[in-house]
């Protein structure tokens, strides 16, 4: 133990040493080192350093632009043990610790590379692509609130720099807080007006916002700018996708073949489009995505879509349910890898969210004015059906899927849970309240109601029912088996829902969901409306009158006919809600029976209604 601490306080020695300029006493304190300890890597750089700094980090460039090449060549692994060999001779080689950080991030390490930009942080704090890389990474890992932290320091650091300005809207983008995105690109567009990535992003938050007109205009006047076909396509889908949203499903199809006229390689196009094709163009979209899932370099989760792509089309066919099958079974183990799905972090999770509501104190005091309505469930269980349906009563604005309420709990969640596991205050409930209110009322477009149809928002009903007295929570609850198996057949687009893509875990989280929302169900027996699927697309219209009176609202002749209502729909039930309420879309797994034994024996039950 002496040696080595001797060792170390003479290493210091000598990096003191040489700071200061005094390179003999350096050198001496060095090779003191490496007479007793002849492989000592950190003497031997640092010597190396010392004797010629300057052809040392001559010859680090010269040996990291040949591993950039492989890096750029996709060959990740080989420019990573490249990287960390030069980083052996010298650890605070900043180009090397770079490459290896990036080499981690592609190979899907990135809490790997975390650390690296961490400590880079640390020796060179004013360095705003370093906040930047920083900021990127934890968005790969789903830590948005300390990716958005880094990625402020990135735009105080470097405000020109416009990509700093979007990497910040996507943050708040994923975490859902869209206004927040848009005043990112109006800094970004400030900067540069006829940037085509920038606009383009402003489309898809003026989507998400539900300003769908100002979106076609911003994603338009993207196209004209941008000149790169690979943005094209990309612009061009993301138009196909409002004009779906609007009912134009034939301009939909025709902006999403558009855009693989433009690049046959956009994958988000195919996989839209495998639902709007004709059964004439069923072998054509089968032949692109076949084509295109045997390219060597395909990123998991564009081959995820595609299987999915490949189950559309099958399914729609409807002549092999074996390889329908095997393409959705691929499709779904690929995206439950991605995302890391662990159903034991969801226990925890479900037990954390009942403690923390049961515990916290029940508000007596009404909002000014707008009043809420939550429509819960699990998602593909008819909360789009209900939300259109709802939407047709006077005084009611349809908010679509906000995702407010779920940031807002798990901010506070973390910070009780950091002050010590204590239960929420009086002021934590008003505080929570406030905030809630406030972004309701900027979405609320001047109505007297809001809907948000939120399906997850099931987990935070007490919280949301303690916070807000008046507000009521419909809940939409649809067999099992149908539900379950809708979800698996479902691409979603974000990773929130990351228990559909297992049939097993769908089981497990379906028992969670039912257990903690009939837990709700007795604490909150008058203001939870419970609405069955199946009794709400057989005789609507009793249970429509009824859950119009529940909710307090008036009634109108089209709350029974959701083809009546013009909305903008951007939830995956986007083509069933465009048409008068129907009963014919169950039973859609049965020619699957022999493979889904899995979700089948789950519920106990051999066959479903």
């Amino acid at each position: 133990m002496k040696a080595e601490k001797s060792v170390a306080r003479a290493l210091t020695e000598a990096k003191a040493a040489a700071r200061r300029g005094d390179i003999p006493a350096a050198r001496d304190l060095y090779l003191d080192v490496l007479d007793r300890f002849p492989g000592n890597r950190k003497a031997r750089a640092g010597l190396l350093a010392l004797d010629d700094p300057g052809e040392q980090d001559a010859r680090i460039a010269r040996k990291i632009r040949s591993l950039h090449a492989l890096f750029n060549a996709g060959s990740y692994a080989m420019a990573l043990d490249g990287a960390q060999a030069v980083l052996k001779d010298a650890p605070q080689a900043a180009l090397a610790l770079d490459l290896a950080a990036a080499c981690l991030r592609r190979l899907d390490r990135p809490d790997e590379a975390l650390p690296i930009y961490r400590a880079r942080i640390e020796t060179d704090p004013d360095n705003g692509e370093l906040w930047k890389l920083c900021g990127s990474t934890l968005i790969e890992m789903m830590r948005l609130t300390d990716a958005a932290e880094c990625m402020v320091m990135a735009t105080r650091l470097a405000p020109d720099v416009i990509d700093n300005w979007m990497r910040l809207a996507n943050c708040h983008q994923r975490r859902g807080d869209n206004p927040a995105a848009f005043e990112s690109l109006t800094q970004a567009l400030g900067r540069d007006p006829q940037n085509p990535a920038a606009l383009d992003q402003l489309g898809q938050v003026l989507r998400d916002m539900g300003r769908t007109d100002l979106a076609l205009d911003a994603h338009e006047q993207a196209l004209t700018l941008s000149s790169a076909p690979t943005e094209r396509s990309r612009i061009e889908a993301n138009i196909g996708v409002i004009l779906s949203a609007n009912g134009d499903t034939t301009g939909a199809g025709a902006r999403y073949r558009s855009a693989l006229r433009t690049h046959d390689g956009n994958i988000h196009a195919l996989l839209n489009l495998a639902s709007l094709a004709q059964p004439e163009d069923l072998a054509e979209v089968r032949n692109r995505a076949l084509g295109l899932l045997d390219t060597d370099d395909l990123a998991p989760l564009d081959r995820s879509r595609l299987h999915f792509a490949l189950f559309r089309v099958l399914d729609r066919a409807g002549t092999d349910p074996a390889e329908a099958f095997d393409h959705l079974d691929q499709g779904n183990a690929i995206r439950r890898k991605l995302i890391r799905y662990e159903p034991s972090n969801q226990t925890c999770l479900f037990r954390a969210i009942r403690s923390m509501s049961d515990q916290a104190p029940q508000l007596d005091a009404s909002g000014d004015g707008l009043r809420p309505i939550f429509i819960v469930g699990l998602p593909r269980s008819g909360t789009t059906l209900t939300e259109q349906l709802l939407s047709a009563a006077p005084g009611v604005h349809p908010g679509g899927e906000l995702t407010m309420t779920e940031r807002l709990c798990f901010d506070l969640m973390r910070r009780l849970q950091n002050e010590g596991g204590r239960v929420p205050s009086v002021d934590d409930m008003h505080h929570f309240a406030t905030e809630l209110r406030q972004g309701q009322a900027a979405l609320a477009n001047g109505a007297p109601v809001l809907l948000d149809k939120m399906p997850l928002n099931f987990r935070w009903t007490g919280m949301l029912l303690a916070a807000l007295p008046d507000a009521h929570v419909v809940h939409i609850r649809r067999d099992p088996i149908e539900t379950c198996w809708s979800n698996f057949t479902t691409s979603f687009s974000s990773n929130g829902n990351g228990f559909v893509y297992g049939l097993s875990d769908l089981v497990d989280y379906h028992r969670l969901y039912t257990d903690l929302t009939d837990h709700w169900a007795r604490q909150f027996p008058d203001r939870i409306h419970m609405v069955r699927y199946e009794e709400l697309v057989s005789t609507p219209e009793p249970v429509m009158r009824g859950l119009v009176a529940a909710c307090g609202l008036d009634w109108s002749d089209d709350c029974l006919h959701p083809e009546r209502v013009e909305r903008a729909v951007l939830t995956a039930s986007v083509h069933q809600v465009r048409k008068a309420i129907y009963n014919g879309n169950r039973g859609r797994w049965r020619p699957y029976t022999p493979f889904i034994s899995t979700l089948l024996d789950g519920f106990g039950r051999a066959d479903a209604a």
